[in-house]
């Protein structure tokens, strides 16, 4: 018998456990999953002479607005994925000193694959951007632009980049390699954290943000799936953010005029729906107050177990982000502990940024308050 192959999630592909209703990266809502299909009767045979083209609707297409904006919302994956795949295999070497062991994912811009290097004898993560993109010339500018920038942070809870490069049609980076469990992942475990737990994991990573938003960067794409986090025998925790892949660099640190610098094409919404502030979700212009209202939403979810935000579909998942207030924590069952972080949270998430913390040190201060711990944010 064939191994049954796991359902994944038709907006980011993620892998769906049994049972779940909604999708663990990004928040879509799971099909029932039906019994296996009956063979269909025979169709009626069609008045129309076959090779006819007819003026007639495809019964199967979406009908309605919503349908459409959902099916839009939901692109089929890139057929180059296949592609690269097949390139980068297990033992390709790439540039010479980088040897393929494993591929960890496939997003929308690329893959990211487990590599040793070589000389060194030292994993690493090795992130390709796709074929496709990587042969316009513009994607490919901000790239390299991208990996400059990348380069040049510095942090405790930020994964270390390396190197970046080209080979045969393939851009890439190369970065620290971290094997622990994502969020995402204890979350799917556990459900839900202790809210003094999961403001221990939220202050490395606004400080981190703080940082980074203080040399021009925006993540963008702030999600569990992006933050590794290892609880120590002393019960303190280890955490790492990953992928600032679709960043936004706001000011170009070589330019004494603060020139904007932006790594993805003007308009592109970039980043996991839900999570997405409201002008990030519209495809409006963010700045680092987009990454505060991503930080208030995987606080929210690791204190309460769900998103502020669930859905049946992409599109009605929009219309909550905009319009919507979040459940108040009692709805969940979950204790306003320590007092106050509920507030903390309401303020985080904020229809407009206005409305919000005007930075990623605002939200560690306040929240650093609630446990009587010093303030942080500047970096090191």
């Amino acid at each position: 018998m064939s191994a049954i192959e796991p359902v994944r999630c038709t907006g980011c592909q993620a892998a769906i456990p049994p049972d779940a209703r909604f999708c663990p990266d990004c928040g879509l809502h799971v099909p029932v999953r039906a019994a296996p299909a009956q063979p269909a009767a025979p169709a009626p045979e069609s008045a129309e002479p076959p090779g006819a083209k007819g003026t007639h609707r495809d019964p199967a297409a979406p009908s309605t607005l919503s349908e459409r904006l959902s099916a839009a919302l939901q692109p089929e994956p890139p057929a180059h994925v296949e592609q690269t795949a097949k390139t980068l295999t297990r033992g390709a070497l790439v540039d010479g000193k980088y040897e393929v062991q494993e591929r960890l994912g496939v997003g929308g811009f690329g893959e990211v694959f487990r590599v040793r290097h070589k000389t060194l004898q030292r994993d690493l993560a090795l992130k390709t951007l796709h074929p496709v993109l990587a042969s316009n010339e513009g994607m490919r500018g901000r790239f390299f632009r991208e990996a400059r920038v990348l380069m040049d942070l510095s942090h405790s809870s930020l994964v270390a980049m390396h190197d970046a490069g080209e080979w045969h049609g393939h851009l890439y980076m190369v970065m620290a390699y971290c094997p622990g469990e994502t969020l995402a992942g204890m979350l799917r475990k556990r459900g839900w954290f202790p809210g003094l737990d999961a403001i221990a994991i939220t202050l490395p990573i606004l400080d981190a943000l703080e940082y980074a938003h203080g040399r021009g960067v925006v993540h963008r794409d702030l999600k569990p799936a992006n933050i590794v986090v290892t609880q120590r025998s002393d019960g303190a925790w280890d955490v790492k953010l990953l992928d600032f892949g679709v960043a936004k660099v706001l000011h170009d640190a070589g330019s004494g005029e603060g020139a904007v610098a932006t790594l993805t094409a003007a308009g592109m919404t970039v980043g996991t729906l839900a999570y997405m502030s409201p002008e990030q979700a519209q495809g409006a212009d963010i700045d680092r107050r987009a990454d505060v209202y991503s930080m208030g939403v995987i606080l929210y979810q690791m204190v309460t177990g769900i998103r502020p935000f669930e859905a049946e579909n992409h599109s009605q998942l929009y219309r909550k982000i905009l319009l919507e207030p979040p459940a108040p924590f009692a709805a969940s069952g979950a204790p306003d502990e320590p007092a106050g972080v509920e507030a903390v949270i309401k303020r985080s998430l904020g229809k407009k940024r206005e409305e919000r913390f005007a930075s990623a040190l605002e939200m560690h201060e306040a929240l650093a308050v609630l446990v009587g711990g010093a303030s942080g944010g500047r970096g090191r």
